[in-house]
């Protein structure tokens, strides 16, 4: 079907990975139609201003073949087959290969006439000379004056010299405006990284703050512990000393009241018969204060070693910019993931297209061990508010259907886009349900509209997206749609039965911001942009999954690329979708007769 991948390439077995580290894979051409579907790069004159990203006549196929002289018109191949020989007079027209365009130019050039090239000096006088010496044009009352013995040559060698000149200077500017461009795109990547940095440094200081709160509460607590227990045996000590003292008194009260009855008496034989040793028991108590364990005082730390203590700041050369890595594979027993999608309670949906299988899975040790199978065939899964998964199936149904959380049911849903045919879904923060739509004719070439479709909860239809601001389509088959919490919208669309693609940016109403084609760094004509999945990550960046080069896109939320990833050296083919779970997980894919793909788990993934 139309819709479903190419089988992808594999250069390389998961047995050799540690032995070579494969290049990118270049695309499969069948020789039999490569003459007429091969795209081609475009001249220069072409890129700069003439051409329309897609023929001129059918408006919908993008690989151009032919233009016309007369005409001014670039087409595909269909339309100079079939549509350009109706015009009036076609048979007398000239059509050419766009690859000898700029040969025509060359062999072309328009002739310039020389004649009437008044002097500047001399406004009664016609140039008819160049002169090299001066790098100017003269006429004859110039060369009588100032020009005589001056290399002189004709005015159109000398056009020829300055042309030269001025398309080197163009070539010259070009290459600063290249060279721009990618200085502006490593700005935006460092940028980032510098921004990710400032967080995670202050991560690490508010981190930093609380482990010292926490150590300094700890001590605190500590020192408030020991002043109590010293308090405690202070006290214990006091009331020690307290009872021996009380102890001494009431002895002492005794013996003063037994002498006080003595004396009272008169009783010589009661004086006689008192001992001495009374008078020897009578010790008066002496309190030595050093003897008791006092409360200690407190003695402030230095404050001034608080900077060593906390700690401080300490330049860096590079930005920070560490190497995602593999923390976990799981195996399933699926071909393709063509949707993987994580729900709050730590399960994950799992779509195999072409094998009609949508599994619920939960990751226990290093498998994706299945809870429940379904045998359908679905194109795209979103995951709703409420739990629902939004299903929008193969079979080209106009209604989408939904499971219902806590079932195992597959039932209508309220979203309708009759008398279209859903092809893909995402479900905003917002609770909007985005549809991507075609008519119900060939997918390809695009013969009729292809849609973003806009719904409320509730199904009815708030806004449309086909026509970008020149009243062109936006799309050719739209795949795959995810938004950010910014409401920027990204759209994979798909532009062949290849499954090339771009990736289309817009804003909450619809307004095209940009659009991204791949990078040359990894894109080429050998190696094209096949985008399969795309996803927004927490940092409100959006992630492209690039299978067939094995590379995962960053993009900011204008559309502008801050970094790539060749995921072959953490040793990832084929990453085909994504979902975030507290980290990145990417869902492979597998060529046929091949064994099952894995999920995988990234760390140090922070973009």
């Amino acid at each position: 079907m139309a819709t479903t991948p190419v089988p992808l390439p594999r250069s390389i077995r998961k047995g050799q990975a540690a032995a070579t580290i494969p290049v990118p894979l270049p695309r499969s051409i069948r020789k039999e139609q490569s003459a007429a579907t091969t795209p081609v790069p475009l001249p220069r004159s072409i890129r700069k201003g003439e051409a329309a990203s897609v023929c001129q006549l059918c408006e919908t196929e993008p690989k151009l073949k032919w233009k016309c002289l007369e005409c001014g018109l670039m087409m595909c191949q269909r339309c100079c087959d079939k549509v350009h020989p109706k015009f009036p007079s076609a048979k007398d027209h000239t059509v050419i290969d766009i690859r000898d365009i700029g040969k025509y130019e060359t062999d072309s050039k328009p002739k310039q006439n020389f004649n009437k090239v008044v002097c500047g000096n001399h406004t009664t006088q016609n140039c008819c000379m160049f002169c090299k010496s001066c790098d100017q044009i003269v006429c004859p009352e110039c060369i009588a004056k100032t020009h005589k013995r001056h290399d002189l040559i004709e005015l159109c060698e000398g056009y020829d010299i300055k042309m030269a000149k001025i398309i080197k200077e163009q070539e010259n500017i070009d290459s600063a405006i290249h060279s721009s461009t990618r200085g502006a795109e490593e700005l935006r990547k460092i940028k980032y990284l510098e921004q990710v940095s400032c967080k995670r440094t202050r991560r690490e200081i508010r981190s930093y703050e609380q482990t010292l709160s926490e150590a300094v509460k700890k001590h605190i607590n500590k020192l408030l512990n020991e002043v109590d227990q010293k308090w405690e045996d202070f006290t214990k000590s006091i009331d020690k000393a307290e009872k021996k003292v009380n102890k001494t008194c009431k002895k002492l009260t005794k013996q003063k009241d037994q002498v006080n009855d003595l004396l009272q008496s008169h009783d010589a034989e009661d004086v006689f018969s008192t001992p001495d040793s009374s008078a020897q028991s009578i010790q008066p108590i002496i309190l030595d204060n050093t003897k008791f364990n006092y409360v200690p005082e407190f003695v402030p730390g230095d404050i001034s070693i608080i900077p060593k203590l906390v700690g401080s700041l300490k330049r860096v050369s590079n930005p920070y910019n560490p190497v995602p890595i593999v923390i976990q594979w799981y195996s399933t027993d699926v071909k393709r993931c063509n949707n993987i999608i994580s729900c709050p309670d730590g399960l994950f949906w799992i779509n195999d297209k072409s094998s009609k299988q949508l599994q619920i899975v939960n990751p226990t040790a290093e498998v994706m061990k299945v809870i429940y199978n379904f045998d359908i065939g679905v194109n795209d899964i979103s995951l709703m508010p409420n739990g629902d998964v939004l299903l929008c199936l193969v079979s080209n149904q106009s209604i989408l259907k939904v499971i219902p959380v806590g079932t195992l049911e597959v039932i209508d849903s309220p979203y309708n886009v009759s008398p279209l045919w859903a092809n893909c879904i995402h479900v905003t923060h917002e609770n909007k349900v985005m549809v991507g739509v075609k008519d119900n004719g060939p997918v390809f070439p695009a013969s009729g509209p292809r849609q973003v479709i806009v719904m409320d909860i509730t199904g009815k239809q708030k806004q449309v997206f086909q026509y970008d601001n020149q009243n062109k389509p936006l799309f050719t088959l739209p795949v795959r749609i995810h938004s950010k919490k910014s409401n920027i919208i990204c759209v994979i669309d798909w532009i062949n039965e290849e499954c090339e693609g771009r990736i289309i940016v817009l804003n909450q109403e619809g307004f095209l911001k940009n659009v991204y084609m791949g990078h040359p760094k990894i894109n080429s004509d050998d190696n094209p942009f096949k985008p399969s999945d795309i996803l927004s990550l927490p940092s409100d960046n959006f992630i492209i999954a690039d299978p067939t080069n094995h590379y995962l896109h960053i993009l900011n939320s204008q559309g502008n690329i801050l970094n790539f990833y060749n995921l072959v050296e953490i040793e990832i083919e084929f990453p085909y979708s994504m979902t975030f779970f507290g980290h990145l997980f990417i869902g492979g894919a597998t060529i046929e007769n091949e064994e099952n793909v894995e999920v995988y788990k990234i760390d140090n993934f922070l973009w």
